[in-house]
């Protein structure tokens, strides 16, 4: 399932990213962004794209359904974690652990209060 993106279907994925983000929104290209070592760096200025769809409107009922069938298969078929798992899990730890921060960090987070 995840083999189609590698090389150039990867890279065509890239390069449809790359134009929504920048080129619909006059942010600048990668190519255009100086890095955080030259005197005129000005950070990312990429841009930003939001594609809002309502699965009501376009698949009609049933989408949960068809979601939870695709994410059975796919975990049926790679050892791969579903996209955001990650995330959901480290934010759950957090929850039920706390999240440790260097004192000296918090020193300075609190300065600026």
């Amino acid at each position: 399932m995840l083999l189609p993106f590698a090389k150039h279907k990867g890279s065509a994925i890239a390069f449809m990213v790359e134009l929504m983000a920048a080129g619909l929104t006059g942010g600048r290209f990668a190519f255009e962004n100086s890095t955080s070592e030259d005197p005129d760096f000005a950070g990312a200025n990429r841009g930003q794209t939001i594609i809002v769809m309502d699965p009501d409107i376009i698949h009609g009922p049933g989408f949960v359904d068809r979601v939870s069938e695709f994410l059975d298969a796919y975990l049926e078929s790679t050892p791969e974690r579903v996209p955001g798992d990650g995330r959901l899990e480290r934010r759950q730890k957090a929850i039920l652990d706390g999240v440790r921060v260097d004192r000296e960090l918090l020193k300075t987070v609190q300065s600026f209060l």
